[in-house]
């Protein structure tokens, strides 16, 4: 076979359904601008190509022409639109474009900055959708009286499997919980009271994942602690200012944590590093729960961040040794790899690590 033969029996030749597989792992600026311009046949494939993920947050008034003078809705399974300062009335102009109940195979929706008369045309496609994430142009300044409500069928959608949003403390308050709650993952960039944690995990069986910014506890001592939510495997506080007796009470009531991560507030971390995890050594954490965790102390920044072990998260970022302080009450951790299976993907800054061993070097010099 020479070499000609093998060229013409590649990539062109392949039925349709494997060149769908491989368009998967490619970006859509790929797909529309590049492949589809190769040949005929690849036109009438991309035309045809139904697992599009489209994201308009952050792309020039051209590419957002482009790109929707292409696609169809019928073919978009994931789509993020932007009212931010680059991309300021987005969403108001995609809406005029497309009819809404042409996106038959939407699952994944992100708006970002939305107005919320937007917000309430745009959820006519409420219950086809799966994974939901928004924000609001003036978090704190809802006019709408229409809109909690709204908020509320949307989380009371039974298709609705993960959701992350973000309200004002006294309109996330306000706003009830329905009693049978699907969602399985469930980010608030809020601060919430521990009535409402537990109001949202007593009626959320099936909730695995919650991230917030920090429960707010004001009396430990009118709190019901029989009761526990054993649904609950990963909870994650972004701003926690939670005292340990506090803190230790939420884990008490999440038996089956399997992960937690902690980005450290002033009064939980109120002591240096080692201090700090020689709290976690205590019986509570050690022998009842077998709970093992790590904490960074990161100069730069003057944060913490604690972690549960073996770490969950799949994508860290790398600091040198120089820039952080580390402890952890598993002293097998900084030797045992499979601390890390879980880590699949690394950010690391090359400008700040090769100063770091250029400062190594001059030193040893």
């Amino acid at each position: 076979m020479t070499a000609n033969n093998v060229n013409t029996a590649s990539l062109s030749s392949l039925p349709v359904e494997l060149i769908f597989r491989i368009l998967n792992f490619a970006d859509n600026k790929t797909i529309i601008f590049s492949f589809g311009n190769v040949c005929k046949r690849f036109r009438s494939i991309i035309n045809s190509y139904n697992q599009y993920d489209i994201d308009f947050q952050s792309i020039s008034k051209p590419y957002f022409d482009a790109v929707c003078n292409f696609i169809t809705p019928e073919n978009i399974i994931s789509l993020t639109l932007s009212n931010n300062n680059r991309t300021t009335n987005q969403i108001s102009l995609f809406l005029s474009l497309f009819p809404l109940e042409k996106f038959i195979r939407l699952r994944s929706l992100t708006l970002v900055d939305i107005d919320e008369n937007d917000f309430h045309t745009i959820f006519q496609l409420k219950n086809m959708i799966a994974s939901l994430s928004f924000t609001f142009q003036k978090k704190n300044s809802i006019q709408n009286p229409k809109t909690l409500p709204l908020i509320y069928t949307i989380v009371s959608n039974e298709n609705l499997q993960h959701l992350d949003f973000g309200l004002s403390w006294n309109r996330i308050e306000a706003l009830p919980w329905p009693n049978q709650c699907s969602l399985k993952s469930l980010i608030l960039s809020s601060r919430i009271s521990f009535k409402k944690f537990s109001s949202i995990l007593a009626h959320s069986s099936q909730l695995k994942t919650f991230l917030l910014q920090d429960c707010i506890i004001e009396d430990l001592i009118e709190i019901d602690r029989s009761t526990t939510y054993p649904q609950l495997t990963s909870l994650t506080f972004d701003d926690s200012e939670l005292h340990m007796d506090e803190f230790q009470l939420l884990l008490s009531l999440t038996p089956s944590l399997q992960h937690l991560h902690i980005v450290g507030g002033i009064d939980l971390f109120d002591a240096d590093v080692e201090a700090l995890i020689t709290s976690y050594r205590t019986p509570f954490w050690i022998e009842n729960k077998h709970w093992f965790v790590i904490c960074y102390y990161f100069k730069k920044s003057a944060n913490y961040s604690l972690y549960s072990l073996p770490i969950c998260k799949t994508k860290v970022k790398f600091y040198p040794h120089e820039d952080k302080i580390s402890c952890s009450t598993d002293s097998k951790f900084y030797n045992d790899a499979s601390m890390t299976d879980n880590v699949h993907e690394m950010q690391l800054n090359l400008t700040d690590l090769m100063a770091h061993y250029d400062r190594n070097a001059k030193v040893l010099k």
